[in-house]
Formats: structure tokens, C-alpha cells, sequence
């Protein structure tokens, strides 16, 4: 009974983190529509996650540590798998919608695949090949089925999409890289650091105060935005695995894009086109095989 009792408590965790992780595109697409800039979300997004993981290190107590040596490890991980993950994504949010711009942002495992190959020499085996190849169809389909949807083809917009699925991809394998030496609280405390503190040049470029006196209640969404990611989305997720195996966890994650497209359907009234929906089921295939064969994957979100 208490072995079951625990098991249902780490379901509920990862529910709730899916859950979260999945209204963050209707969230960003909302606050765009109102009228902030891309630019703004993203760094706000990074720097109020970067506070709230903060306040969360002090009251848990957790420990932290660094070692110099990894600190171009560190670099590319946070700059890549922060400040321009968080850029690429909230541009691809802007110009493409919420539906398609998580779709393009779930290439990543492909990419994952594909870097990890050159830099980490895994070895790309069949189910890793058939998904790459699956991503490659799905990408084509989505963008080719464009026309007719609630956003038509946008060539920079695509771009961005794509940008968001190879930053997340090098997130994931750095987050491989550093994993063996470093926990998931030290790893997402340092990466938020590097890539907020990487983004914040182009917070001298606003106008506060605009922002402050015409998008206050905005901001503050946006804060609540990065919180709910980097804060209370990040900690139920990290929970969850302290009850259930990883691949029992992985199975809720990898729900997160289908629950995306859904919210961005019925809140934002965002419409995909069929052959869109059968290249988003091509992708969703690709990211379970890739699971199957690899669950660390996806071991950190943002």
C-alpha cells in the first residue's frame, strides 16, 4: 500500500510539471498578442526563472558547486541551452503561433541524435535513424502544410522554429556531458546564471519605463512565465523521479507537445492543417523511439 501510495504521488508530480511546461507556449503566444516584444519575454522569462530558482536553492538548502575546468562546458550550455533557446523560441511563439512553434521546438531529439553523434560518438542505431528520418518528414510536412492554417509559411519564422529544436538539442547533449559530474538542481541553477546573465545586455535596450507603466500587469505575467518553468516546473519534475523510474517519467514528458497543441487549439483558436497533424504525428513517433533508445534525452526542461 505505502510503495503504491508513493508511486501515485510521483504521477501526480510529473502530471503537474507536464501540465506547466505545456501552457508555457499558450502563455508566451498571450503575452505577444498583448503586445510585448519577443525580446522581453525571453530575457524576462530567463532572468525571473533565475530568481525564483534562487529563492527555491535557499529555502531547500541545496548545495552548489563549480569546477573552473568546465567552465567552457558551462558556456555553451548556457548560452545555447539558455539565452538563445529562449530567443529562437519566443521569436518562433511570435511569428508562428503557439501550435507550430512547439512542433519545430520538438525536433530537438533529432538534433540530439544527430550532435551527440559527432561530439559524445553515440552511435546513431536503427530506431535512432528512423527518427531522425521521421523528423525530417514530419518538419516538411508541417511547413509545407502551412498554407490554410492560422499561419501561413513564414520563412523566418521557420528559422526561429528550427533554431529552437537545435538550441534545445545542444542543451540536452551538453546537460549529457555535465550530468556525470553534476546534479539536475546544480545543472539548471548554473545554465539559467550563464544564459541570463548572457541575455541581459538587451535588457539595457528597453524602455522600462514604458514597460513599467503600460505593460505592468504583462511583466508580471512573464515573471510568473519563468517561475512556473524554471521555478515550480522544474522542482515537481526533478520530485517526480525520486518516486518512479526515469522511463515511467519520460512517458508524461513526452506528452508535453501534444498537450501544447492542444491548449494553443482550444484557448488561442490556432488550427493546423491536416498534412500539418500527420507531420506533428511523425515527430511524436520520433520522439518515443528516441526515448525508447535514450531517456536522458530530455533529462532537464526549458
Amino acid at each position: 500500500m505505502e510503495k503504491k501510495k508513493t508511486r501515485l504521488k510521483g504521477f501526480a508530480l510529473v502530471i503537474l510539471a507536464t501540465l506547466i511546461y505545456s501552457a508555457q507556449s499558450v502563455i508566451a503566444r498571450s503575452v505577444l498578442i498583448a503586445g510585448i516584444s519577443p525580446l522581453v519575454l525571453a530575457a524576462m522569462k530567463l532572468v525571473s526563472g533565475f530568481l525564483t530558482l534562487c529563492i527555491m536553492i535557499i529555502v531547500l538548502r541545496k548545495k552548489l558547486h563549480f569546477d573552473i575546468k568546465d567552465l567552457p562546458k558551462w558556456l555553451i550550455f548556457g548560452i545555447f541551452g539558455g539565452s538563445l533557446f529562449a530567443l529562437t523560441l519566443s521569436f518562433s511563439f511570435n511569428l508562428l503561433g503557439a501550435s507550430q512553434a512547439v512542433i519545430y521546438m520538438y525536433t530537438a531529439p533529432a538534433f540530439t541524435v544527430i550532435i551527440a553523434h559527432f561530439y559524445l560518438k553515440e552511435k546513431i542505431n536503427r530506431k535512432k535513424l528512423i527518427a531522425v528520418l521521421l523528423v525530417l518528414a514530419g518538419t516538411v510536412a508541417v511547413a509545407v502544410g502551412a498554407q490554410g492554417s492560422s499561419f501561413d509559411f513564414n520563412f523566418i519564422g521557420f528559422l526561429f522554429g528550427i533554431g529552437s529544436g537545435i538550441t534545445y538539442g545542444i542543451f540536452s547533449v551538453m546537460g549529457k556531458k555535465l550530468s556525470s559530474t553534476y546534479d539536475s538542481w546544480n545543472m539548471n541553477f548554473f545554465y539559467i546564471l550563464i544564459g541570463s546573465l548572457a541575455i541581459s545586455p538587451v535588457m539595457f535596450t528597453f524602455n522600462w519605463g514604458q514597460l513599467l507603466t503600460t505593460n505592468l500587469n504583462l511583466l508580471l505575467w512573464i515573471i510568473l512565465y519563468g517561475a512556473m518553468i524554471f521555478g515550480f516546473g522544474n522542482y515537481f519534475f526533478l520530485k517526480s523521479m525520486n518516486y518512479l523510474e526515469a522511463g515511467e517519467v519520460m512517458i508524461f514528458a513526452n506528452t508535453e507537445p501534444i498537450l501544447g497543441v492542444i491548449f494553443a487549439s482550444i484557448i488561442l483558436a490556432e488550427r493546423l492543417m491536416p498534412l500539418q497533424i500527420i507531420g506533428f504525428g511523425f515527430i511524436l513517433i520520433a520522439i518515443f523511439l528516441i526515448a525508447k533508445s535514450d531517456t536522458t534525452y530530455i533529462s532537464l526542461e526549458g
